[in-house]
């Protein structure tokens, strides 16, 4: 039977049709009744009929906080463009779902579910999860898709793990596990048990591979992504966002998701960081397993749970709060390499933390796991140095430092000449003079690539590293200090520099940033004690710079005492 042309033409006739076929019949019918409206329809008026349905239902728009209320447009017309571009049949599994879900089913709900079926939607509801201006109740909706609960078919998991493993299978006596402990954006990871040949010691392991489908969809999605951009590009003034590298985002976002679907490219990431971290106690690295292939990795189980819901007492999550942020921030900006590693999406649910405790139950401490490292970068020694620069600028208000900074870790662009205008609007925002001097580094980085200046991948994946850690640490320890922390770090850098420095001046060596862990060159740590003694000397300094004075001020007498006595 033909749908009549009055549910083509009007949407609340449509879903009261939708919703009663789908109490009366089954889901066969009701993906049947959209076939024929499609037929009818025809595809193009279809898709951009579908696509006006699904956000009128859902809103997904509505999920960004009010702090970003602006972009809501530019939200909604992408997810419209998406949708619209989708195929026929995608659109009808995902009408399908949205019609079999009961008339008050919350809208967060309907969300999580449509976001489930597609990866850049479901990437786009995990990065809003960990936003902390988000809407609490909103926000607790999203956070399931950090784990997923999506049902996959364990028949086919099964099939595909025992086709990719082949004779290694029985060579490790691999045992499967029955379920899915995590499924995310494209992948899933399932439990098994093993024995290395020639032990008797079963071992626990997890498989990491992708979503069932998740292939198909996501390289559809990635085609219209191309689309997208250009899209923007052609509309750019309807958004108040003139200078934004509409184009350049949307292949940086694509880059993302094709090295999520890289499990070949993360058992290798796995395998620095293991290294990198080596030396941390505390800190666990799942160990790449000698039965992953190209297209599944075999990897150590992490004993623990979700660092949010690991039942920890107050002060083993404040010890927790220091840990990841020492692991995750400190270790790769001063790491003494000259390539530092760091992961790229440190959310709750890339992160476990397990309490242990000795056998007098004297003592407890806690360890960290870090988990999914398919989103991984590597910053140089000589890009670390010019981020701590940027600190500098940012700790002591020099706008010309920052300025300085800024120009060297966007290399490659014209000169800029509004830049100092840029950089003092970004100081005065509301958001930039409530933060700390660690988050006002990287809202610089944040505001200016709004604004058209174009910085590494690297940069831009350790700015959005430190935003969703900065999540992560306030759930855990909403007082934790960043900035209280990275002084007192630095204080004993520089205080163990300290010879070093002597020498230096002395023997009239080349003043450089690079030759010292801190990244401080002396010309930088003089400026950096005038601007602490012209504060101190102040009144009214913000608490962050008082605590880099009673911090580092110690570090600077000494560096200066040799030429103090000189002079007495």
């Amino acid at each position: 039977m033909q749908p009549p042309i009055s549910l083509l033409m009007n949407f609340d006739r449509r879903i009261e049709h939708l919703e009663r076929l789908a109490q009366t019949g089954t889901r066969k019918d009701v993906e049947d009744f959209l076939t024929a409206l499609a037929k009818k329809a025809g595809d193009r008026l279809f898709q951009r009929q579908a696509a006006d349905d699904l956000l009128a239902v859902t809103t997904p728009e509505a999920a960004l906080p009010a702090v970003y209320a602006e972009y809501r447009p530019v939200v909604k017309d992408g997810i419209r463009f998406l949708f619209s571009h989708l195929s026929v049949s995608r659109l009808i599994s995902l009408i399908a779902d949205q019609a079999q879900l009961p008339r008050e089913t919350p809208i967060p709900e309907r969300i999580v579910r449509m976001a489930a079926q597609v990866p850049t939607l479901h990437k786009l509801g995990q990065i809003l999860a960990r936003n902390r201006n988000m809407d609490p109740d909103f926000r607790k909706w999203l956070i399931r898709l950090e784990s997923g609960d999506s049902p996959s078919e364990m028949a086919e998991i099964h099939s595909r793990i025992e086709n990719e493993l082949g004779d290694d299978l029985k060579r490790y006596s691999v045992a499967i596990g029955d379920s899915i402990l995590a499924e995310a954006s494209v992948g899933l990871v399932v439990p098994f048990t093993w024995l290395m040949p020639g032990t008797s010691a079963s071992r626990k392991g997890v498989f990491k591979m992708l979503k069932p489908g998740v292939m198909d969809r996501l390289t559809e999605e990635l085609e219209i992504l191309k689309s997208l951009g250009h899209y923007y590009e052609e509309r750019r003034d309807q958004y108040g966002l003139e200078k934004l590298r509409f184009a350049e985002v949307f292949d940086e976002i694509a880059g993302s998701l094709i090295e999520e679907i890289d499990l070949f490219g993360e058992q290798s990431k796995l395998k620095q960081a293991k290294s990198f971290y080596r030396l941390d106690t505390d800190t666990e690295i799942p160990s790449v397993l000698p039965f992953s292939k190209k297209g599944i990795t075999a990897m150590d189980f992490i004993t623990g749970d979700k660092v949010t819901d690991a039942k920890m007492s107050l002060s083993d999550r404040r010890r927790s709060a220091g840990m990841l942020f020492n692991a995750l921030i400190w270790k790769p900006l001063f790491s003494s390499s000259e390539t530092a590693c760091f992961h790229g999406d440190p959310h709750a649910g890339n992160l476990f933390a397990a309490v242990h405790s000795s056998m007098n139950k004297s003592f407890k401490g806690v360890s960290l796991g870090l988990l999914d490292w398919s989103l991984a970068g590597t910053l140089s020694r000589a890009d670390r140095s010019r981020i701590v620069l940027l600190m500098l600028g940012t700790a002591s208000g020099n706008r010309a430092l920052i300025c300085d900074a800024v120009r060297a870790l966007s290399p490659g662009e014209e000169e800029i000449l509004e830049l100092p205008e840029l950089v003092a609007q970004r100081m005065a925002s509301e958001d930039y003079q409530g933060a700390g001097n660690a988050k006002r580094t990287f809202l610089i980085i944040d505001g200016l690539s709004l604004n058209g200046l174009h910085f590494s991948k690297d940069l831009l994946l350790f700015r959005k590293a430190f935003f969703t850690l900065d999540g992560v640490i306030g759930e855990l320890d909403p007082d934790f200090d960043m900035d209280d922390f990275m002084m007192r770090k630095m204080g004993e850098l520089i205080a163990g520099e300290i010879p070093r420095r002597w020498i230096s001046v002395m023997l009239r060596i080349p003043d450089r940033a690079e030759h010292y862990r801190s990244l401080i060159s002396n010309g930088d740590l003089t400026g950096l004690a005038f601007h602490l003694a012209y504060q101190v000397m102040g009144e009214g300094f913000r608490r962050g710079t008082d605590a880099a004075g009673r911090i580092i001020q110690g570090p600077v007498r000494l560096f200066f005492r040799p030429f103090m006595l000189t002079q007495e």
